[in-house]
């Protein structure tokens, strides 16, 4: 993953997949789609 010459994907049913976990309220689950999506989006992809 981290060779210059890779090219990394981000599907957006990864993102879909967190917000269904979140929203289930599952107390060891702590990503927040909105934040990953922003993450994701400031850091190129």
């Amino acid at each position: 993953m981290s060779a210059a010459d890779n090219e990394l994907f981000f599907s957006v049913a990864s993102l879909w997949e967190i917000a269904i976990k979140r929203g289930l309220g599952r107390q060891d689950f702590k990503v927040d789609a909105r934040v990953r999506r922003r993450c994701l989006l400031d850091n190129g992809y």
